[in-house]
């Protein structure tokens, strides 16, 4: 399980399902025996929200015992690493202006005053002193 879980890469994230992350989870053990590493490994690399959580909550309940220095390193990566790709992809999703009508909607988009001109020589070149007749 080790090997392949070491082999795991982002692309990979479609093969385990929610409970199987969240079992890789609860694999973490406070001295870093059995696959704790590997798990935050695999986590680092694949997280989700639901194991944000889970990763969240695991690190809190441990407050009490003594953790191992590099779990606790490896438990923070993994955070941050899952923190960033969710900001990431809510970045990607958000809209750039609202998807509905807002009370002042006439101050974003504002009507064509006049008719611009459609020559094509005009268009396709920058405009150098006056304008050709």
């Amino acid at each position: 399980m080790q090997e392949l879980l070491s082999r795991l890469t982002p692309e990979d994230a479609h093969l385990l399902s929610r409970k199987q992350k969240i079992i890789l989870v609860n694999s973490i053990r406070p001295n870093g025996k059995g696959i704790t590493f590997v798990a935050l490994k695999a986590l680092h690399q694949f997280g989700d929200l639901s194991t944000l959580g889970a990763l969240k909550r695991w690190k809190f309940n441990q407050l009490a015992l003594p953790l191992n220095p590099a779990v606790r390193i490896g438990l923070d990566d993994c955070i941050a690493a899952i923190e960033a790709r969710i900001a990431a992809n809510q970045s990607d999703s958000q809209l750039l202006r609202p998807a509905a009508p807002t009370d002042k909607a006439d101050t974003y988009l504002r009507p064509v005053t006049h008719k611009p001109d459609e020559n094509a020589e005009t268009l396709l070149r920058a405009e150098v002193g006056e304008k050709r007749k």
